[in-house]
């Protein structure tokens, strides 16, 4: 009975196989792509670019400020001018960390923090970029000028 079972599988498993591989049988390749699928390839192409050009100028904009947080409330507002050449002491930590301008750039140059985790995010010079140094809750944001009064969600 077992074998008889195992007989009548293998049968209809040569069958599909024969009317997979014969002449007349056609089928359509999964890579088949005709002249629509490219027009609404390119049409999606456009559409998901359209936010980009409305945002060009705010993600390639040059920062003017920066923003130092420390325990969640803004201490300090710095410009990033390319002249702008200093440094200076963050206020109200245990410790101490300093806080390097330079050529329109911002970072925290030195702090006593266990890990250095601050210090070693380097240089940030673009708008919406972060340093920040947990143990102390200090936070270095860079700001770019606002456009509109209204954030692009509620557009």
């Amino acid at each position: 009975m077992y074998y008889t079972y195992l007989k009548k599988i293998k049968e209809s498993q040569r069958k599909y196989m024969r009317f997979l591989y014969q002449k007349n049988a056609r089928f359509v390749s999964a890579t088949h792509i005709n002249r629509n699928d490219i027009c609404l390839l390119l049409c999606l192409l456009v559409l998901s670019c359209i936010p980009l050009a409305f945002e060009w100028k705010t993600f390639f904009q040059k920062p003017d400020e920066a923003q130092v947080w420390v325990n969640g409330k803004l201490q300090t507002t710095i410009s990033l001018s390319s002249e702008l050449n200093t440094e200076f002491e963050v206020q109200d930590i245990p410790g101490y960390a300093i806080i390097q301008v330079k050529n329109g750039k911002i970072r925290i140059r030195t702090d006593d923090s266990p890990r250095q985790i601050g210090v070693h995010m380097g240089w940030i010079d673009k708008p919406y970029e972060q340093v920040v140094n947990v143990p102390y809750k200090i936070m270095i944001v860079i700001t770019g000028k606002q456009t509109s009064d209204i954030d692009a969600l509620a557009q």
